[in-house]
């Protein structure tokens, strides 16, 4: 599994980051791949990888060329509305030290839709 790989040569972009993973995943030549940390070859062709992104914009169209995409929807509204209920605003008001008391602060269900947007 290789997570947001969209980020690879964002931060990193004196990295050979971005050739590395074109090698590892061109099937012609990842079956003789060398890790050069270890010094020894690896065959990597009969490995599936598993890769996330959030922009494909941002990725090099080579690297976008080895892969098959599928996009995949987001959270639903419902799904992020109860997220932010049940997880984030819970967290977020007990490490702040606030309380449910009446009058301390509120929230409206206005505010809420702003957020998960």
């Amino acid at each position: 599994m290789l997570d947001e790989i969209d980020k690879v040569g964002v931060r990193y972009s004196q990295s050979d980051l971005s050739s590395t993973l074109l090698e590892v995943l061109d099937f012609s030549q990842n079956d003789s791949f060398v890790d050069n940390y270890m010094d020894i070859p690896i065959d990597l062709s009969k490995v599936l990888f598993i890769c996330t992104a959030n922009d494909l914009s941002s990725m090099s169209r080579p690297l976008l060329d080895r892969l098959e995409v599928i996009n995949m929807s987001g959270y639903s509204e419902e799904e992020k509305m109860f997220i932010l209920n049940n997880y984030l605003l819970k967290n977020t008001i007990e490490k702040s030290g606030l309380t449910k008391r009446k009058g301390q602060f509120n929230i409206t269900e206005e505010a809420k839709k702003q957020m998960i947007k």
